[in-house]
Protein backbone atom coordinates (compact mmCIF):
# COMPACT_ATOMS: atom_id res chain seq x y z
CA UNK A 1 0.00 0.00 0.00
CA UNK A 2 1.71 3.08 -0.99
CA UNK A 3 2.83 5.48 1.93
CA UNK A 4 1.63 9.39 1.94
CA UNK A 5 4.96 10.04 0.98
CA UNK A 6 5.06 8.18 -2.09
CA UNK A 7 1.67 9.34 -3.03
CA UNK A 8 2.98 12.83 -2.72
CA UNK A 9 6.11 12.75 -4.49
CA UNK A 10 4.83 10.59 -7.63
CA UNK A 11 1.21 12.66 -8.10
CA UNK A 12 2.75 16.29 -6.85
CA UNK A 13 6.44 16.60 -6.47
CA UNK A 14 7.56 14.73 -9.92
CA UNK A 15 5.01 16.81 -12.28
CA UNK A 16 5.93 19.41 -10.56
CA UNK A 17 9.62 19.54 -10.80
CA UNK A 18 9.20 17.92 -14.48
CA UNK A 19 7.01 20.71 -15.55
CA UNK A 20 9.02 22.95 -14.07
CA UNK A 21 12.68 21.36 -15.95
CA UNK A 22 10.64 21.90 -18.69
CA UNK A 23 10.41 25.69 -18.76
CA UNK A 24 13.29 26.95 -16.34
CA UNK A 25 16.82 26.66 -17.41
CA UNK A 26 17.52 26.15 -13.38
CA UNK A 27 16.48 23.46 -12.23
CA UNK A 28 13.95 22.54 -9.04
CA UNK A 29 16.44 23.29 -6.11
CA UNK A 30 15.93 19.47 -4.61
CA UNK A 31 18.72 17.03 -2.66
CA UNK A 32 20.46 14.84 -5.70
CA UNK A 33 18.64 11.57 -4.24
CA UNK A 34 15.10 13.17 -4.49
CA UNK A 35 16.23 14.16 -8.11
CA UNK A 36 17.78 10.73 -9.56
CA UNK A 37 14.25 9.45 -8.05
CA UNK A 38 12.04 11.46 -10.11
CA UNK A 39 14.64 11.04 -13.29
CA UNK A 40 13.88 7.60 -13.31
CA UNK A 41 10.09 7.95 -12.82
CA UNK A 42 9.13 7.10 -16.49
CA UNK A 43 5.42 6.50 -15.30
CA UNK A 44 4.16 10.25 -14.76
CA UNK A 45 1.48 11.29 -17.60
CA UNK A 46 1.48 14.43 -19.47
CA UNK A 47 -1.60 15.67 -18.01
CA UNK A 48 -0.35 15.49 -14.80
CA UNK A 49 3.05 17.72 -15.93
CA UNK A 50 0.37 19.82 -17.93
CA UNK A 51 -1.59 20.56 -14.89
CA UNK A 52 1.70 20.96 -12.78
CA UNK A 53 2.38 24.24 -15.18
CA UNK A 54 -0.36 26.34 -13.90
CA UNK A 55 0.67 25.10 -10.02
CA UNK A 56 4.10 26.73 -10.70
CA UNK A 57 2.96 30.04 -11.34
CA UNK A 58 1.26 29.75 -8.28
CA UNK A 59 4.00 28.58 -5.92
CA UNK A 60 6.21 31.27 -7.74
CA UNK A 61 3.66 34.12 -7.39
CA UNK A 62 3.15 32.95 -3.78
CA UNK A 63 6.90 33.14 -3.14
CA UNK A 64 6.99 36.67 -4.46
CA UNK A 65 4.07 37.46 -2.62
CA UNK A 66 5.83 36.89 0.56
CA UNK A 67 9.59 38.49 -0.81
CA UNK A 68 7.52 41.97 -1.44
CA UNK A 69 5.58 41.81 2.23
CA UNK A 70 8.89 41.31 4.20
CA UNK A 71 10.19 44.20 2.15
CA UNK A 72 7.30 46.23 2.78
CA UNK A 73 7.17 45.87 6.47
CA UNK A 74 10.93 46.09 6.65
CA UNK A 75 11.36 48.72 4.33
CA UNK A 76 8.23 50.68 3.37
CA UNK A 77 6.11 51.19 0.05
CA UNK A 78 8.76 53.22 -2.04
CA UNK A 79 11.55 51.18 -1.19
CA UNK A 80 9.93 47.82 -1.31
CA UNK A 81 8.31 48.70 -4.38
CA UNK A 82 11.53 49.61 -6.44
CA UNK A 83 13.70 47.15 -5.15
CA UNK A 84 11.39 44.02 -5.13
CA UNK A 85 10.41 45.29 -8.90
CA UNK A 86 14.23 45.21 -9.91
CA UNK A 87 14.59 41.61 -8.02
CA UNK A 88 11.67 39.81 -8.86
CA UNK A 89 12.38 40.86 -12.61
CA UNK A 90 15.90 40.12 -12.17
CA UNK A 91 14.84 36.44 -10.95
CA UNK A 92 12.71 35.54 -13.52
CA UNK A 93 15.69 36.59 -16.40
CA UNK A 94 18.15 34.24 -14.41
CA UNK A 95 15.41 31.25 -14.55
CA UNK A 96 15.42 31.39 -17.93
CA UNK A 97 18.87 32.71 -18.14
CA UNK A 98 17.13 35.36 -20.37
CA UNK A 99 16.32 33.58 -23.02
CA UNK A 100 12.48 34.64 -23.04
CA UNK A 101 13.11 38.51 -23.21
CA UNK A 102 16.22 38.14 -25.70
CA UNK A 103 13.95 36.08 -27.85
CA UNK A 104 11.23 38.64 -27.54
CA UNK A 105 13.42 42.13 -27.85
CA UNK A 106 15.24 40.07 -31.03
CA UNK A 107 11.30 39.94 -32.92
CA UNK A 108 10.50 43.13 -31.72
CA UNK A 109 14.03 44.13 -33.12
CA UNK A 110 14.10 42.73 -36.53
CA UNK A 111 10.12 44.01 -37.52
CA UNK A 112 11.56 47.99 -36.49
CA UNK A 113 14.72 46.67 -38.70
CA UNK A 114 13.05 45.95 -41.41
CA UNK A 115 10.63 49.11 -41.36
CA UNK A 116 13.16 51.06 -40.91
CA UNK A 117 15.77 50.15 -43.85
CA UNK A 118 12.69 50.38 -46.24
CA UNK A 119 12.58 53.80 -45.63
CA UNK A 120 16.45 54.34 -45.38
CA UNK A 121 17.58 51.38 -47.80
CA UNK A 122 19.47 53.30 -50.37
CA UNK A 123 21.07 56.07 -47.88
CA UNK A 124 22.55 53.38 -45.63
CA UNK A 125 25.52 50.59 -46.04
CA UNK A 126 24.94 47.29 -44.72
CA UNK A 127 27.30 48.27 -42.14
CA UNK A 128 25.38 51.34 -40.90
CA UNK A 129 22.30 48.92 -40.95
CA UNK A 130 24.17 46.71 -38.75
CA UNK A 131 24.94 48.97 -36.02
CA UNK A 132 21.11 50.63 -36.31
CA UNK A 133 20.23 46.92 -35.61
CA UNK A 134 22.18 46.92 -32.73
CA UNK A 135 20.90 50.21 -31.56
CA UNK A 136 17.54 49.37 -31.90
CA UNK A 137 18.06 46.10 -29.87
CA UNK A 138 19.48 48.02 -26.77
CA UNK A 139 16.36 50.13 -27.11
CA UNK A 140 13.77 48.35 -27.19
CA UNK A 141 15.45 45.97 -24.60
CA UNK A 142 16.25 48.70 -21.78
CA UNK A 143 12.54 49.80 -22.75
CA UNK A 144 11.01 46.49 -22.30
CA UNK A 145 12.86 45.89 -19.40
CA UNK A 146 11.88 49.11 -17.53
CA UNK A 147 8.22 48.93 -18.58
CA UNK A 148 8.26 45.88 -16.73
CA UNK A 149 9.88 47.24 -14.04
CA UNK A 150 7.13 50.15 -13.73
CA UNK A 151 4.52 48.61 -14.08
CA UNK A 152 5.34 46.35 -11.41
CA UNK A 153 6.25 49.23 -9.09
CA UNK A 154 3.59 51.17 -9.35
CA UNK A 155 1.21 47.94 -8.36
CA UNK A 156 3.41 47.26 -5.79
CA UNK A 157 3.49 50.92 -4.17
CA UNK A 158 -0.35 50.32 -4.49
CA UNK A 159 -0.13 47.22 -1.72
CA UNK A 160 -1.13 45.05 -4.74
CA UNK A 161 1.13 42.01 -3.88
CA UNK A 162 -0.85 39.45 -4.92
CA UNK A 163 -1.49 40.52 -8.77
CA UNK A 164 1.85 39.10 -9.14
CA UNK A 165 0.88 35.60 -8.10
CA UNK A 166 -1.87 36.26 -11.35
CA UNK A 167 1.00 37.95 -13.66
CA UNK A 168 3.06 34.36 -13.09
CA UNK A 169 0.56 32.06 -13.13
CA UNK A 170 -0.89 33.42 -16.60
CA UNK A 171 1.93 33.40 -18.00
CA UNK A 172 2.85 30.10 -17.27
CA UNK A 173 -0.42 28.90 -18.45
CA UNK A 174 0.20 30.17 -21.36
CA UNK A 175 3.31 28.20 -22.29
CA UNK A 176 1.91 25.52 -20.90
CA UNK A 177 -1.34 25.24 -23.13
CA UNK A 178 1.08 26.23 -26.28
CA UNK A 179 2.99 23.49 -24.93
CA UNK A 180 0.75 20.94 -25.78
CA UNK A 181 1.51 18.69 -28.80
CA UNK A 182 4.20 21.27 -29.68
CA UNK A 183 6.89 21.04 -32.43
CA UNK A 184 9.80 20.09 -30.40
CA UNK A 185 6.87 17.46 -28.02
CA UNK A 186 7.15 19.15 -24.94
CA UNK A 187 3.69 18.03 -23.73
CA UNK A 188 2.25 15.27 -25.98
CA UNK A 189 -1.48 14.93 -24.99
CA UNK A 190 -4.37 13.51 -27.16
CA UNK A 191 -6.90 14.14 -24.93
CA UNK A 192 -8.55 17.32 -25.93
CA UNK A 193 -10.25 17.90 -22.54
CA UNK A 194 -6.81 18.50 -20.84
CA UNK A 195 -7.36 21.71 -23.16
CA UNK A 196 -9.98 23.14 -21.18
CA UNK A 197 -8.53 21.80 -17.75
CA UNK A 198 -5.49 23.40 -18.12
CA UNK A 199 -7.51 26.68 -18.00
CA UNK A 200 -9.53 25.73 -15.23
CA UNK A 201 -6.96 25.95 -12.51
CA UNK A 202 -5.81 29.67 -13.38
CA UNK A 203 -9.06 30.22 -13.24
CA UNK A 204 -9.20 29.54 -9.49
CA UNK A 205 -6.41 30.93 -8.49
CA UNK A 206 -6.93 34.23 -10.26
CA UNK A 207 -10.67 34.00 -8.62
CA UNK A 208 -8.67 33.38 -5.03
CA UNK A 209 -5.90 35.93 -5.11
CA UNK A 210 -7.89 38.57 -7.96
CA UNK A 211 -11.45 39.20 -6.32
CA UNK A 212 -10.68 42.51 -4.87
CA UNK A 213 -10.26 43.76 -8.55
CA UNK A 214 -12.59 41.41 -10.45
CA UNK A 215 -12.91 43.23 -13.34
CA UNK A 216 -9.39 43.57 -13.74
CA UNK A 217 -8.85 39.48 -13.13
CA UNK A 218 -11.48 38.77 -15.38
CA UNK A 219 -10.12 41.08 -18.41
CA UNK A 220 -6.93 39.44 -18.10
CA UNK A 221 -7.81 35.97 -17.58
CA UNK A 222 -10.18 36.34 -20.80
CA UNK A 223 -7.54 37.96 -22.96
CA UNK A 224 -4.99 35.51 -21.91
CA UNK A 225 -7.21 32.73 -22.64
CA UNK A 226 -8.25 34.52 -26.48
CA UNK A 227 -4.72 35.98 -27.02
CA UNK A 228 -3.38 32.11 -25.77
CA UNK A 229 -5.34 30.28 -28.50
CA UNK A 230 -4.66 32.56 -31.29
CA UNK A 231 -1.58 32.19 -30.90
CA UNK A 232 -1.31 28.67 -30.75
CA UNK A 233 -3.27 28.86 -34.00
CA UNK A 234 -0.89 30.87 -35.75
CA UNK A 235 2.20 28.98 -34.80
CA UNK A 236 0.49 25.77 -35.77
CA UNK A 237 -0.58 27.51 -38.88
CA UNK A 238 3.33 28.49 -39.44
CA UNK A 239 5.08 25.08 -38.32
CA UNK A 240 6.52 27.12 -35.26
CA UNK A 241 5.10 26.11 -32.52
CA UNK A 242 8.57 25.41 -30.34
CA UNK A 243 9.94 26.17 -27.34
CA UNK A 244 11.30 29.77 -28.13
CA UNK A 245 8.09 31.18 -29.92
CA UNK A 246 6.39 29.45 -26.37
CA UNK A 247 8.98 31.61 -24.05
CA UNK A 248 8.39 34.47 -26.10
CA UNK A 249 4.73 34.35 -26.14
CA UNK A 250 4.65 33.89 -22.17
CA UNK A 251 6.77 37.56 -22.18
CA UNK A 252 3.98 39.19 -24.25
CA UNK A 253 1.28 37.85 -21.68
CA UNK A 254 3.38 38.95 -18.58
CA UNK A 255 3.56 42.36 -20.06
CA UNK A 256 0.10 42.75 -21.00
CA UNK A 257 -1.05 41.78 -17.26
CA UNK A 258 1.42 43.70 -16.07
CA UNK A 259 -0.42 46.62 -18.07
CA UNK A 260 -3.89 45.17 -17.08
CA UNK A 261 -2.46 45.59 -13.36
CA UNK A 262 -1.20 48.92 -13.92
CA UNK A 263 -4.66 50.62 -15.42
CA UNK A 264 -6.18 48.81 -12.67
CA UNK A 265 -4.31 50.62 -9.58
CA UNK A 266 -4.91 53.60 -11.12
CA UNK A 267 -8.19 53.58 -11.72
CA UNK A 268 -8.93 53.84 -8.19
Amino acid sequence: MPTRQNIFVNKLLVPFVKAWNLFFEIPFPISNKLNNKINSTCSTNEESILYAVPLIGLVVGIIAYVFILIMYLLFGAILAAILCSIIIMLICEILSYGGDTNNLVHSLTNRSFAASRKSAEEQQSLKEGNYLFIYLFIYIFIAVFLLRIVCLGVIIYDHNFSWIIIIVTLSMTTQGFLAINSSDSLINISDKKSNIIVWIIPAVICIIFGWYVFAATAIAYILTLAISIQMKRHLNNSNSLFGDNIGVSGKYIEILVLIIGLIAVTQH
